[in-house]
């Protein structure tokens, strides 16, 4: 009977409806327990202690189950049926605590539910971590993975690996942070690795050696064609960045950018200059088109000075009778007078 009363399970979670120290014994369905309430009120809360509770009062006391997660998440283990196939169920527990609602769901809800797009975007709109938790179904699903990461780029970490190659996926989170570039994997992954840690040039002349060793040469030169695709390709998205992020330009160094793409890069945002090669920052073409990106082109005219040059103010006008007293004090006041005649006279 105590096993399936509410009240009794929300006090031993720790949970509690009045001031402590006060007992609604009342109010319950069991027996007289006034004798435990001094102890019941220094004990220590266990909130494992809900598996204890009945499977009726689990699975259906609404209103209990959503206290009990709302105050720890991971009381949702506890959850039995109808209350944990229910999808209204799971969209309160998921709207009454944005903090912790998505781990409970993302631990606890079943793989049907974890399927259901309304509710895995609901999660997404409160940590986009919790893509690591959506169902077979869904991780699959291109279009899904896209809108997440084009909604917060950091949901391209918990993206399948088949994602995280693909450029548009880079290009939509990258547009976002330039950070996302870490989470890249495949050929564009490790060109971005090499963007963004470059590695020593005795470390690249290994690889090279023993992969041409490894390798006939039809082979390689296959492989050559297919790199030189991925170059291409890389270099396609970081220009598309650098129209927003002007550091992108930093990233095409591994794969090689020219004069053109330097160009490229720099009309579409002056700042990109900054993370050009030395010799392109000191060429006077190229500052113009920074210079035309970020300000635009001079007008043409003749810089005119005012015909009348402004009055200048004196600064010492103010307290100039209080410098003067200071003056007379110190006797400096004569002499600069005195000074003054003798060149007068002559």
């Amino acid at each position: 009977e105590l096993r399936n009363d509410a009240k009794m399970a929300r006090w031993a979670m720790g949970i509690r409806d009045c001031p402590a120290g006060q007992i609604n014994i009342e109010e319950w369905t069991g027996p007289d327990l006034t004798e435990y309430n001094e102890l019941a009120t220094k004990r220590v809360p266990q909130p494992n202690c809900l598996r204890h509770a009945s499977e009726q009062l689990r699975g259906k006391d609404q209103e209990l189950m959503l206290h009990a997660i709302k105050e720890y998440w991971f009381a949702a283990d506890h959850l039995a049926l109808p209350l944990r196939d229910s999808k209204p169920f799971w969209k309160k527990v998921l709207e009454q605590n944005e903090q912790t609602g998505w781990q409970a769901f993302g631990n606890y809800a079943p793989v049907l539910l974890r399927e259901d797009q309304e509710l895995m975007t609901l999660a997404l709109q409160m940590d986009p971590f919790a893509l690591h938790y959506a169902g077979p179904a869904l991780r699959r699903r291109r279009s899904f993975i896209l809108d997440a990461v084009q909604r917060d780029w950091r949901a391209l970490r918990s993206a399948p690996r088949d994602f995280r190659c693909d450029s548009q996926m880079l290009l939509a989170a990258a547009g976002q942070n330039l950070e996302a570039l870490e989470y890249a994997a495949g050929d564009l992954g490790n060109i971005a690795l090499c963007a963004v840690q470059p590695p020593s040039k005795q470390i690249m002349e290994e690889q090279k050696e023993v992969w041409t060793g490894l390798q006939d040469a039809d082979e390689v030169e296959r492989l050559a064609k297919q790199k030189q695709e991925l170059k291409k390709e890389w270099n396609r998205v970081m220009l598309c960045l650098a129209e927003t992020h002007g550091r992108a330009l930093s990233f095409m160094r591994p794969t090689g950018v020219d004069k053109d793409m330097t160009t490229t890069a720099i009309q579409s945002n002056g700042v990109a200059l900054a993370y050009a090669e030395a010799h392109y920052r000191e060429d006077r073409d190229m500052v113009n088109e920074s210079v035309r990106a970020n300000i635009g082109s001079c007008s043409g005219l003749v810089w005119k000075p005012d015909a009348k040059p402004p009055e200048l103010r004196d600064d010492l006008q103010d307290d100039f009778e209080e410098k003067k007293q200071k003056l007379k004090k110190r006797g400096t006041l004569k002499v600069k007078k005195e000074g003054a005649r003798q060149s007068q006279d002559r």
